[in-house]
């Protein structure tokens, strides 16, 4: 669980830099859940 947190949190600190990356974040966001899911 560790590892997939870590690697789900540096995604989003690219993604954060990157424009517009609210919309990004909560697709990510919506596709890791479901995954752990």
């Amino acid at each position: 669980i560790w590892f997939v947190s870590e690697h789900v949190r540096c995604r989003s600190s690219v993604l954060k830099t990157s424009e517009g990356s609210g919309i990004l974040q909560s697709s990510f966001a919506s596709e890791v859940r479901r995954i752990k899911v």
